[in-house]
């Protein structure tokens, strides 16, 4: 036949080690495929977490954005117009809402003569009045109040009104 045995493995043996070569490469590029498609659906799936949040935390905050508030205490004018803008009265609500958060009682709020962004808010079960801005927060300003409240009474101090206009100063008298 003219064939001889070594020739013949040889040749066999070269094809196998092809063929072993061509499989691996394969499972190789199956592996590769696999890795980069995993990552793609996790990219995917937590691009799609992420976009869900976020749009149910923008609902969430035009909710609250397009809550129009009302204050429950009385408003009392002193300028005699009894005409409070809409910006006032959500101050006022604001403040009620955050002295209510530090469990105190918002009793009136007054609109000093001649003063255009003061607001002199009266706490129950206190003597003092605060005077408060409405270029501040309104949050700030309850948490100074309740500052305040603390130090005048641990030194025992009588105040006629404290004044949290100035943002980083109290003054009181």
């Amino acid at each position: 036949m003219g064939r001889t045995i070594a020739g013949d493995s040889r040749k066999n043996r070269e094809l196998e080690l092809a063929r072993l070569a061509a499989r691996k490469r394969r499972k190789i590029r199956k592996a590769i495929t696999t890795s980069i498609i995993t990552v793609v659906g996790i990219a995917l799936a937590l691009w799609i977490i992420i976009s869900i949040v976020s749009l149910i935390q923008n609902n969430e905050e035009a909710d609250l954005a397009n809550e129009t508030l009302v204050p429950t205490v009385d408003i009392i004018d002193e300028n005699s117009g009894n005409n409070i803008s809409i910006r006032v009265k959500e101050f006022v609500a604001k403040i009620e809402r955050d002295f209510s958060d530090l469990d105190l009682s918002v009793d009136k709020v007054i609109l000093p003569l001649q003063k255009a962004r003061e607001v002199d808010v009266y706490l129950i079960d206190r003597n003092e009045y605060f005077k408060m801005s409405l270029d501040r927060g309104s949050a700030t300003q309850a948490e100074d109040a309740d500052r305040m409240m603390r130090y005048l009474d641990e030194n025992s101090v009588k105040a006629s009104y404290v004044d949290l206009r100035i943002e980083g100063k109290a003054y009181y008298k």
